[in-house]
């Protein structure tokens, strides 16, 4: 009886490392479609709008940030408003 116990432990332990060896092998990687999809939506030709630096017109040795498409003006990261 203690020898069967033995063994089916040994069993029990070996098809538990096994599952995890097996889990930890398995790779999520992206279907070819969703790739397919996230570099179409990538390579868009559509404009975003982003925060875009403009300058003040009441002083102009300081600038604003404000929510534009326009792709000539540089990109800036937070919202600003001319005093």
């Amino acid at each position: 009886m203690k020898k069967f116990l033995k063994y089916a432990f040994v069993v029990a332990f070996v098809t538990v490392a096994g599952y995890g060896v097996y889990a930890s092998q398995k790779s999520d990687a992206m279907s070819d479609i969703m790739l397919a999809n996230v570099e179409a939506l990538a390579s868009s030709g559509e404009t975003t709008s982003y925060y875009r630096l403009f300058p003040c017109y009441s002083h102009l040795s300081q600038n604003e940030c404000k929510i534009s498409n326009d792709n000539n003006r540089p990109v800036c990261y937070a919202s600003s408003y001319c005093q």
